[in-house]
């Protein structure tokens, strides 16, 4: 009822440009709300007992008025960006802004428990990844760039089918053996594993990498289960916003997998470098990063050089291999540290690591706060070039796909060119 009165009355003072559409004018509908919408943050959302009262959560209501707006052009963008800066600068989120910003913060600069410092001043039916991207995006030290608005929103919801996607994959880990499901896939010598011609390509990754699809568990290597997420990720945004990039993702599966670092080239982009290097500890749920393995010895059994995943945000991190199982930025260094404690000879020249060893030597760490802050303060380092055998396993960068949207989409499939 308050929108309906607020539009009518908005229209009725500030009648918009277009004489053949009746609404209101960006100045009007910004002079109506956004003064209730200020006192909403600053005063009824800080007494304790308004949350009953709709005034409690007007700021809410508008944030959301002014996101359709922008996105039916109503309002200036630059209109829509300074209410989110007062939503992120102003709101009750404000102590963890300062927190994230202040000199021994940023020297860390993560994001693991954004999410939960997020959530402690949202509200319930907050969309908590979407607000953790767009909010770790926010922070990030360097710029990031987008052609459009509608890219950007594009972005974040690739990154959001990236998450779910990685959550429900689960493989049987394989340095030297690629299974597929026959009735979608077939392989071969010279264009690897290729889609089967007429078959939904979105379909047929969800059964390759989703035993809850399948029914059951296909051989990986991690580097390719991550491709597949990606690539699925990708699929499913150009299905409902790029129809034509949709239908020539289906036509290079079919033509030739792409792989490796080609695949890195066609469609993955970087943030940071080696000259600008991220944060150890800073990243935005739905990026790809591959943890090395700096040990000379264990690092030469096959599969265990280092270990792709993707950040799922909340200090998780997908574990392919265990079921409905994650690790955390700390798991996962300890993990990769300790597969020097459990690499062993098989007996046929053949070096080897005893997973389970692995996972008993990280619970024995885990007991010991000194020792997982030693091996944290390693692990947690940058890589060093990859002929030495020194540093840490942390990437200087990031990894996120390309544009997509329709207009601006930078993929360019070699094989449809």
């Amino acid at each position: 009822m308050l929108a309906v009165v607020g539009w009518g009355l908005a229209q009725r003072l500030f009648t918009g440009p277009e004489p053949n559409r009746p609404r209101p004018s960006a100045r009007g509908l910004i002079v109506v709300f956004a003064p209730l919408a200020r006192i909403s943050l600053f005063r009824w959302r800080r007494q304790d007992d308004s949350d009953v009262w709709v005034t409690y959560f007007f700021w809410t209501f508008f944030l959301g008025m002014a996101t359709w707006w922008a996105l039916e052009r109503s309002i200036r963008l630059s209109i829509f960006w300074g209410v989110v800066g007062i939503a992120i600068a102003s709101s009750d989120n404000r102590r963890a802004w300062k927190e994230f910003i202040s000199a021994e913060h940023r020297g860390k600069g993560s994001t693991m428990h954004l999410r939960e410092r997020l959530k402690q001043h949202s509200d319930a039916n907050t969309n908590g990844l979407e607000q953790e991207i767009l909010v770790a995006m926010l922070l990030c030290p360097l710029r990031i760039r987008f052609p459009s608005y509608d890219e950007f929103t594009s972005a974040i919801r690739i990154r959001k089918n990236i998450v779910d996607a990685a959550q429900k994959t689960a493989i049987a880990f394989a340095t030297n053996a690629a299974e597929r499901p026959a009735d979608f896939w077939s392989y071969d010598e010279d264009r690897g594993v290729i889609l089967l011609p007429g078959k939904s390509l979105i379909t047929a990754l969800q059964m390759a990498t989703q035993p809850s699809e399948s029914g059951q568990l296909y051989t990986f290597s991690c580097r390719r289960a991550v491709e597949y997420i990606m690539l699925l990720a990708l699929t499913e945004e150009a299905k409902d916003h790029n129809m034509e990039l949709y239908n020539k993702f289906h036509l290079q599966a079919e033509t030739r997998a792409i792989k490796g670092g080609e695949f890195e080239r066609v469609y993955i982009r970087n943030l940071g470098s080696v000259d600008e290097s991220l944060p150890a500890q800073y990243f935005i749920p739905g990026d790809r990063t591959w943890f090395r393995n700096p040990d000379k010895t264990s690092s030469q059994v096959l599969g265990f050089e280092g270990s792709w995943t993707y950040y799922l945000g909340g200090d998780r991190f997908a574990d392919f291999w265990r079921r409905d199982n994650v690790y955390t930025l700390a798991t996962k260094c300890l993990t990769i540290f300790h597969w020097r404690n459990a690499t062993y000879n098989n007996g046929k020249g053949e070096l080897q690591v005893n997973e389970k060893r692995v996972e008993e030597l990280v619970q024995k760490s885990l007991s010991d706060l000194h020792e997982t802050e030693t091996i944290l303060d390693e692990k947690l380092q940058l890589q060093a070039p990859m002929d030495t055998f020194t540093g840490g396993s942390i990437e200087s960068h990031r990894e996120f796909p390309r544009h997509i949207f329709r207009g601006s989409a930078d993929i360019m499939l070699p094989d449809m060119v």
